[in-house]
């Protein structure tokens, strides 16, 4: 990833792109997940969104948004007992703050 200016990259995941001969390589970057592609031998990079013309799918963004769930946080697993309540009891909505006070 050094060579692309992208040092401090992570790696999330490496699949065959529907267009043959490219990869879909997925990373995160600054907080940010970004997907590009890359031939099988690595000799070229595709930074931009594929298009699925059939279907007008973005085919770019349906993989990005896959891996932004897949680091979702399910709120239904984090116990509340524990935490500071402030408002009305049975509110329709919520707000969770996370805080480290180490």
């Amino acid at each position: 990833m050094k060579k692309i200016n992208v040092p401090a990259a992570e790696i999330l995941s490496i699949t065959p792109s529907p267009l043959n001969g490219l990869c879909e390589i997925g990373i995160r970057s600054q907080g940010t997940i970004r997907v590009f592609y890359a031939d099988n031998a690595l000799e070229y990079l595709l930074f931009g969104n594929l298009i699925e013309t059939k279907a007008m799918a973005n085919l770019t963004a349906d993989h990005t948004q896959k891996l932004q769930d897949r680091e979702r946080v399910d709120l239904t697993k984090i116990a509340l007992n524990e935490g500071l309540a402030i408002g009305v009891k049975g509110a329709t909505k919520k707000v969770i703050i996370f805080t480290d006070p180490d």
